[in-house]
């Protein structure tokens, strides 16, 4: 009796059945491939959790404090000691020293005894009785970005409301009111209303976009490690084989445990995070987390695609340090992408963690609409999909092709 060809009906079941069975052998075959390398378990679990504990306490403190300054009073006068005080009173500033000599200003800056020297000069008190100006000079170290703007913000407000203070006590002994001397010693004044992160808290800043950060640096490591290490060790064949020949459930098993694992401990790192400093949640988790599950996917298309196209353990492995390395310069979050030239936009643009970190700080402190986030949720979403399907039949030939294997 001649057999009868499957009916429409049932094939499609036979094909599905196939798969599944196809996937669940892959990740099986993952799985024990996972526990059976210690180092995997360093780079999966133990790794990130302490590049996290790190980070937290070093942001555990939210603001920036107590920053060195060394203060030259060459005037010993009532007023250069007011103005010292009124310096040592900023919260950022802490006074270190008193009694250097302006000849050693440079010195303390290049020893990194102190982030900034503050010089009063002799006369100072004398030249502001007769009218005259008398600087408070400020040194810095410009290299030293970030200390060097937050005490040059703290001394220049401190020498501010003193002379302020000074021009209107002046107008009021020649006869204004005090009302009129306000007015008259500052004109015109700026009101400043940052809208979010307020408090000017590193923690939110800083700490909540390096976690992913440090996230998609182990995924992307771990994905061309899983998917090139099949071709470094010669077990391609062996991988297809368990995928029923079929390099898209292969391909699919093979990161599966990595995406459900990163995406799971990324969510914990993140609610970490803003738990553990009492971080406010403004937008909706549901959106942020959502991104996070499509950035882990984005990596490991992008480490899908270094490895078919290298067909190079090594090669793909330095590929991805280099673009998991610096990526986090380039991102627009500790320099302005709207400050970089044209390949450096091109640069930040074609990394995926420069839009989920503009998508975190939408949800997380502005409060964004969902209408606002959804085109970053997009361009994280083509990473996903165009990257494999570049990838997937360059991937199968290489992993079906025995001369692509053991290459280191």
């Amino acid at each position: 009796m001649d057999a009868q060809p499957p009916t429409p009906a049932i094939a499609p079941a036979r094909i599905n059945r196939e798969h599944t069975l196809g996937l669940r052998a892959v990740v099986g075959r993952e799985v024990r491939r996972i526990a059976a390398r210690r180092t995997n378990a360093m780079l999966v679990l133990v790794l990130p959790l302490l590049g996290w504990v790190l980070l937290r306490s070093v942001f555990g403190a939210h603001v920036v404090r107590d920053l060195p300054v060394v203060v030259i009073d060459g005037d010993h006068s009532e007023l250069s000691r007011r103005v010292a005080r009124a310096i040592e009173a900023t919260p950022v500033v802490r006074v270190v020293d008193k009694r250097a000599d302006v000849s050693d200003a440079e010195g303390i800056l290049l020893r990194g005894d102190a982030y900034a020297v503050v010089v009063m000069t002799a006369g100072m008190q004398r030249a502001v009785a007769r009218n005259e100006r008398a600087p408070v000079q400020l040194f810095t170290n410009g290299q030293w970005m970030l200390p060097a703007s937050l005490i040059t913000r703290d001394v220049r407000a401190a020498v501010g409301t003193i002379s302020a203070e000074l021009d209107v006590r002046n107008r009021v002994a020649r006869g204004a009111t005090l009302a009129g001397a306000q007015v008259s010693a500052e004109p015109i004044r700026s009101e400043l209303h940052p809208l979010y992160n307020p408090a000017l808290d590193y923690a939110a800043f800083l700490f909540l976009a390096l976690v992913p950060t440090l996230l998609h640096v182990f995924v992307l490591a771990l994905s061309v490690q899983a998917l090139g290490s099949e071709l470094k060790d010669g077990s391609a064949g062996e991988w297809i084989a368990c995928s029923n020949d079929n390099v898209f459930i292969a391909t699919v098993g093979k990161l599966l445990p990595y995406t459900l694992w990163f995406t799971a401990l990324g969510i914990a790192m993140v609610e970490g995070a803003l738990r553990s400093l009492n971080l406010p949640m403004a937008g909706s988790r549901l959106l942020l987390y959502a991104g996070l599950l499509l950035l882990v996917l984005a990596y490991q298309a992008i480490a899908l695609l270094l490895v078919a196209f290298t067909a190079n353990f090594r090669l793909s492995t330095s590929v991805a340090a280099f673009i998991a390395g610096p990526a986090f310069a380039v991102a627009g979050v500790s320099f302005p992408r709207a400050a970089m030239p044209p390949a450096g936009q091109a640069w930040s643009a074609a990394l995926p963690i420069s839009h989920f970190l503009q998508l975190q700080i939408e949800q997380v402190i502005a409060d964004a609409s969902i209408r606002v986030s959804l085109p970053l949720l997009g361009v994280l979403a083509l990473f996903a999909v165009v990257l494999p399907t570049i990838s997937l039949r360059r991937m199968g030939f290489v992993t079906r092709t025995p001369s692509f294997w053991g290459r280191i």
